[in-house]
């Protein structure tokens, strides 16, 4: 699956008293999410995936990125989740941002949309970014 998702699966058999029995397992997917920073104004798949990385369920997410000798801010999740629209830096609006969707390869070959954000500008020093 290359969605959030779960699907459930049952299995039944007869016991030895000609009895019915069944078990039932449901199994759910998450997507990941990436975030990191970078002195490059674009990053590539490989780049993006040896970042920092959650399994999720959405794109809200709070942290704190590490700027320091100028560097860009990057925030990515499968576009699935809905574009961000409410983001804000040191907890004031923020709309300072470039925003790439695209296909993201990940490490088992399958190809996922993603939302990549990232800084319009090199910030330094430690950065404040709350993503909804």
């Amino acid at each position: 699956k290359n969605t959030v998702g779960s699907h459930t699966f049952t299995i039944k058999a007869l016991n030895t008293n000609d009895v019915e029995f069944s078990r039932t397992i449901t199994f759910n997917w998450l997507a990941k999410r990436y975030w990191g920073v970078s002195s490059s104004e674009e990053i590539t798949d490989v780049e993006l995936l040896a970042g920092s990385q959650e399994l999720a369920t959405n794109k809200n997410k709070s942290m704190k990125y590490d700027c320091t000798g100028g560097k860009y801010f990057y925030f990515a999740y499968p576009s699935s989740f809905g574009d961000a629209g409410n983001i804000t830096v040191e907890t004031m609006a923020w709309n300072g941002y470039v925003l790439v969707k695209r296909n993201v390869v990940n490490v088992h070959g399958v190809s996922i949309p993603m939302n990549i954000y990232r800084s319009i500008e090199l910030l330094n020093g430690q950065v404040s970014v709350a993503w909804a």
